[in-house]
Formats: structure tokens, sequence, C-alpha cells
């Protein structure tokens, strides 16, 4: 059954993306879509205790609750990555952005952005 989810997914993904403009988070979207022109894929990081405050103030849960779920849902990400690419999860050679936003914040990370993806707009 998952596989046959991934398929699904897949697909929707493609659909979407040959429709037009759109943002799509996560979901091996960078390897789906890759070598497109049309598209343009970013990859935010960011220090631990940094992910882990924003847990904390989004979902007003105990320090170490918060750091445990980041890093849970990290080596989920981090699984399921490889299992559909074959590939590590947040390598810069996959993205044509790599951000951090413990260094740059979330919304020098949204101007970065849109002012990649401006410069670039004949392609994308």
């Amino acid at each position: 059954m998952p596989d046959q989810i991934n398929a699904y997914q897949t697909e929707l993904i493609k659909e979407l993306a040959d429709k037009g403009s759109c943002v799509i988070v996560g979901r091996c979207a960078d390897y789906i879509l890759q070598g497109r022109e049309d598209c343009f894929h970013v990859f935010i990081t960011g220090a631990l205790p940094d992910r882990a405050n924003r847990v904390i103030t989004e979902h007003g849960v105990a320090v170490d609750v918060a750091r445990s779920h980041v890093k849970e849902r990290d080596r989920k990400r981090s699984s399921y990555y490889k299992h559909i690419t074959d590939q590590a999860w947040g390598m810069a050679a996959n993205y044509d952005l790599c951000l951090n936003s413990s260094k740059l914040g979330i919304d020098r990370c949204v101007e970065l952005i849109l002012a990649s993806v401006d410069m670039g707009a004949d392609h994308v």
C-alpha cells in the first residue's frame, strides 16, 4: 500500500507542476521534478535548538519533547527520502538553493527565496 500511495503522490506532484506555479513542501518533489527547467528547489535547515524552540512555541511542549520530536521527524524524513530516491536527504547538490534559517531567520529565508526565483524568472 505505501508504494501505491507514493506512486499516486508522484503523479499528483507532476500534475500540479504541469498546471502552473505551485509550492510543494517535501514529498521528494525535488527528486520527482528534477531536470525540469520550470522548477526551483529549495532546502531549508536550522540548528536543532532553534527548531525545537519553534515546536515549543507552536505546540507548547517541553524542551525534551520538542527535541525528540525534531530528531524523530528528521529521522523519518531521511528514511522516506532514502526509500523513494536512494539518495541522502538534504544534500545540497539536489537543490538550487539551501538556506539556514538559524542564521538567516525565517523572514529573510522567504525574501531570499522570492529574490532567487525572480532572478531566474526566465527559467522558473
